[in-house]
């Protein structure tokens, strides 16, 4: 082993601190963070399988004739989920392969094994109050279930991670086979950022900017179709329209975020691949699990009539359960928060979490604030909490006492709060 004189490591140093200047300089004088790269360029693409990727693939050939790398993280080769994933990428690539020659090139797989995942919670109960944080900050309000619902993945730190698999395997290419690739592409598409806030271009330019300082190298690029600035700004909507005028059949991608080998038909993820087909008025290809478990050869009319019939049931059962709850309230009734329900307060936004079932409430200004009286009370009558609502928002007697009973009885229901006599 040779061992270096003083001026030698003193040269070496140098050098290194100039290389550490220049990629600096590069930085400070790149006006383009995120630029799409030329007509003929190779890039990587960030690949699941699912409707947005496997037509962002053929977008990236057609429009901007570039050279597609598709690689796939696959953490289960062996479950259903991955394995629907991968047929359909390997359905397509077939098809692009006969299609798009010259740009097409096979998917790269690898697996990755996470440390941690949340989809490995079989009861959402698991979480513990330490959770609220992350819990808080990545909640959204789920439009399928009109409820708020954790947007949190399975593996947050997810997009890190495919990002530094997205560098090796351009050193890969770059050193087995001469090709050179400096954009790494996420299959993000405008409304994700809507409920999962690792897809919001913020996080993906800090994205990155990690990776570049991490190297020490500031080519690199790491973006969506989420960027307006470069013109590069898709949605679900516009990738089946251009799915339509390619002439490419989008039914066998797989959206589904559940473990089952079709599609369920009810998760986030099939229900924004529903209302992209619903909003464009153009028929859905897709087979959905709870469409063929109850499909009947009885006439659509006759359908109607029944889902009428029963959500009048169902509407009608909750009226009653909700007028006999409030019967059972009375002036001097006690009410209490049941065990295992907590609450978290932000600056604007005051949540209640029922550890138990795993539920998340938001309370406007006045829920808040007879939860807050119930909190610090231990145990407090209905009509002392009426009583306080009248005074603290000047309302009338008949109506606070209204508001109070409406609130303790949706609240009892859900299982967060409990009656004493």
């Amino acid at each position: 082993m040779k061992l270096h004189t003083i001026n030698e490591e003193h040269f070496i140093i140098e050098r290194i601190n100039e290389f550490i200047r220049k990629q600096y300089s590069q930085l400070r004088n790149r006006k383009e963070i995120f630029k799409l790269p030329n007509k003929d360029s190779s890039v990587i693409l960030l690949v699941s399988g699912g409707l947005d990727s496997i037509l962002l693939w053929a977008y990236l050939i057609l429009k901007y004739k570039l050279h597609v790398y598709p690689l796939y993280i696959a953490s289960n080769l062996q479950s259903k989920q991955s394995i629907a994933q991968l047929e359909s990428l390997f359905f397509y690539s077939d098809i692009y392969n006969k299609k798009y020659p010259k740009y097409h090139h096979d998917p790269y797989i690898v697996q990755h094994n996470w440390l941690f995942s949340f989809s490995n919670f079989k009861k959402r109960d698991k979480y513990s109050t330490h959770d609220l944080p992350l819990l808080v900050n990545n909640i959204s309000h789920d439009d399928y279930y009109n409820s708020y619902a954790l947007g949190v993945s399975g593996t947050p730190s997810r997009w890190f991670v495919y990002s530094y698999y997205g560098y090796e395997y351009a050193l890969k290419l770059r050193y087995l086979s001469h090709i050179t690739v400096n954009d790494i592409i996420f299959g993000v598409l405008a409304e994700d950022q809507e409920f999962l806030s690792e897809s919001s271009l913020a996080t993906l330019k800090s994205i990155n900017l990690s990776l570049c300082l991490t190297l020490q190298d500031f080519k690199w690029r790491v973006y969506g179709a989420n960027d307006k600035s470069i013109d590069f700004y898709l949605s679900k909507k516009d990738l089946l329209l251009f799915a339509r005028s390619a002439s490419i059949n989008a039914k066998y991608t797989r959206s589904c975020g559940n473990n089952t080998s079709i599609h369920c038909g009810e998760c986030p993820s099939c229900y924004a691949r529903i209302k992209a087909y619903q909003t464009l008025k153009i028929p859905d290809p897709t087979i959905y699990l709870n469409k063929e478990k109850f499909r009947t050869n009885i006439s659509q009319k006759f359908k109607t009539i029944i889902l009428q019939y029963l959500r009048y049931t169902l509407s009608s059962l909750a009226k009653i359960k909700t007028f006999i709850m409030s019967k059972k309230i009375q002036s001097n009734t006690l009410i209490m928060i049941k065990s295992n329900i907590y609450a978290y307060e932000t600056n604007k936004e005051f949540y209640i979490y029922n550890k138990n079932k795993g539920y998340i409430e938001e309370l406007n200004e006045s829920g808040s604030y007879l939860w807050k009286l119930i909190q610090e009370n231990k145990k407090i009558s209905m009509v002392e909490l009426s009583n306080k609502l009248n005074k603290k928002y000047n309302i009338s007697s008949k109506q606070s006492q209204q508001d109070t009973v409406a609130f303790l009885v949706n609240y009892a229901n859900l299982g967060y709060l409990q009656f004493e006599k």
